[in-house]
């Protein structure tokens, strides 16, 4: 499950410069106007494409700002934790609606607020001021 998780991960990195050059991410109620449930769940798939863009982008940031390796270590632990968390919870979820077409989107909604929350996350982290004790990016080893 992991490896897949990171393997879909390193597969959406490579096609940053494609998702980059596309048009702006749909809004989630542009998604939730479509006709249909299959161009709804098409919909928010493209949403998540461009989320997960941003948090693998913003964790490579921090991965190169990191100069200590048991801070990079400790983070690509964490990282690999929180997407299995991801994906359980979010499979959790939206299990009420097991078997129906809107499972996906149910799904997709909670992995994008999950998502754009530990984007959150490492933006602070990328952010910090030096001197702030929670801040491991701007810590010299």
């Amino acid at each position: 499950m992991i490896v897949r998780t990171l393997s879909a991960a390193l597969l959406i990195f490579a096609a940053l410069p494609a998702i980059a050059a596309e048009e702006r991410a749909p809004t989630f109620e542009e998604c939730g106007s479509k006709s249909g449930q299959s161009e709804m769940n098409a919909c928010f798939a493209k949403i998540l494409q461009n989320l997960d863009a941003d948090l693998i982008r913003d964790y490579a940031k921090l991965m190169d700002r990191l100069k200590d390796a048991a801070a990079k270590t400790m983070l690509r632990d964490a990282e690999r934790a929180w997407l299995v968390y991801r994906d359980k919870h979010c499979a959790f979820v939206s299990f009420a609606a097991e078997g129906g077409t809107i499972r996906p989107s149910i799904n997709a909604v909670c992995v994008a607020d999950l998502t754009k929350s530990r984007t959150r996350e490492l933006d602070d982290q990328l952010d910090c001021k030096e001197g702030d004790l929670a801040c491991v990016a701007t810590r010299n080893p």
